[in-house]
């Protein structure tokens, strides 16, 4: 997570009018500044998926629902929905993943947390749909039960502005009509 919310809360950008942002990208020649009018960052929903099992001996793992292992198919199958749709891209990137005390317990809580991208609002709620599907069935099929927070992501655009004041940089705008800064290569 970056940490422009800790600055603010912080008051580094008290009394700052604008504050401009970038994100590097290695296919643009050094000293370039690339822009995309409109949309120009996919939609992204963060997600913190909590899996509560019942802990038992591992010699007897009938006797509790491992949360780690639930989490675990949970996230083999939401890698899955990385791909192209009618929409346009997806991806889903599992960032983390923690569970278990000692090597000989099955796992009581297991966490995991990530992100998922897609090139427009209408598929990132598709993917959103499905994500909550996955969770909802591997819990069902598991026995295990969980918390899940799923932030609602929101379209970044370029505003004309800052648009007009990077044309009138010499020499250093390169229009790029991929979608720059989540990697979609």
């Amino acid at each position: 997570d970056g940490g422009a919310e800790e600055m603010i809360r912080h008051g580094v950008l008290d009394g700052v009018g604008a504050v401009f942002g970038a994100h590097v990208n290695p296919d643009l020649p050094a000293g370039t500044v690339g822009i995309r009018y409109g949309q120009f960052y996919a939609c992204a929903a963060k997600y913190d998926v909590t899996v509560h099992g019942k802990s038992c001996h591992g010699a007897e793992p009938e006797k509790g629902n491992d949360a780690l292992y639930a989490a675990c198919l949970m996230c083999s199958l939401l890698h899955g929905l990385t791909g192209n749709y009618d929409g346009g891209k997806a991806v889903v990137t599992t960032g983390t993943l923690h569970g278990g005390t000692v090597r000989n317990v099955v796992c009581e809580t297991a966490h995991f947390s990530g992100i998922i991208r897609a090139e427009s609002a209408e598929l990132l709620q598709n993917i959103r749909r499905r994500f909550l599907l996955i969770v909802r069935q591997i819990s069902a099929e598991t026995g295990v039960t969980c918390d899940v927070s799923l932030v609602k992501g929101e379209l970044q655009h370029l505003h004309i502005g800052i648009a007009a004041v990077l044309h009138q940089l010499p020499d250093a705008v390169s229009h790029k009509t991929q979608i720059l800064g989540d990697h979609f290569h």
